[in-house]
């Protein structure tokens, strides 16, 4: 009688495969993330266009900019930056949980004349430097810029180093904030994990 011979795999062979398939895996895991993570920016980037788009049309009609604090401070732009867990405060929460702020009610108002449905900045938060967490978008008066005193810019953070903030002009060099601007190829735009775009809106000395 004659005997078979098993035909299985040895434990070589299993090994080879198990690490195949964990190769794989993480490769599409990877690219899965990446992929999400552009959407979000994608997003993020679509919604600064339209807060620039707004205030453009806000600007031709009345001359002027909406009100907006003036002094350096950071004007959380929309609303939906729930949920409330960086302060006591009972307003939403926005900006960075070291430098808590909430959306600008004023400027919201004025705004809403011009689009009742104002355009959603993702608020998911994202992580920074240490423990710091930075979501919304801003209007920000800053430094002055080319000699104009408390000069509005547009602030957005993008997931992932290096990323390009798409808009323009980016402001240079301006203390606190970082920038990038990837036809310069500068890297000093990195917050922690993220990319932080600041964006000069007009120059409110010509309206």
């Amino acid at each position: 009688m004659l005997k078979t011979k098993n035909q299985g795999f040895t434990i070589v062979e299993l090994l080879i495969v198990i690490v195949v398939i964990g190769i794989l895996a993480v490769i599409v895991i990877s690219s899965f993330t990446q992929t999400q993570r552009q959407a979000r920016n994608t997003e993020r980037i679509a919604d600064a266009k339209e807060w620039v788009k707004l205030f453009k049309i806000y600007i031709a009609d009345n001359n002027k900019y909406p009100p907006y604090a003036a002094t350096g401070g950071h004007n959380c732009l929309g609303s939906g930056y729930l949920p409330t867990d960086m302060d006591a405060n009972p307003d939403e929460d926005c900006f960075a949980s070291t430098n808590v702020k909430h959306p600008n009610a004023p400027m919201n108002a004025a705004l809403q004349a011009y689009a009742p449905s104002l355009p959603t900045f993702p608020s998911q938060p994202l992580a920074g430097t240490g423990t710091v967490i930075y979501r919304s978008i801003s209007l920000r008066s800053t430094d002055a810029i080319n000699g104009v005193a408390n000069y509005p810019a547009l602030i957005y953070v993008l997931e992932g180093n290096n990323q390009d903030c798409i808009l323009r002009p980016i402001v240079p060099g301006i203390t606190g904030v970082a920038n990038v601007d990837t036809t310069g190829a500068t890297s000093s735009g990195n917050i922690g994990p993220n990319t932080a775009c600041r964006i000069a809106l007009p120059d409110p000395s010509t309206l």
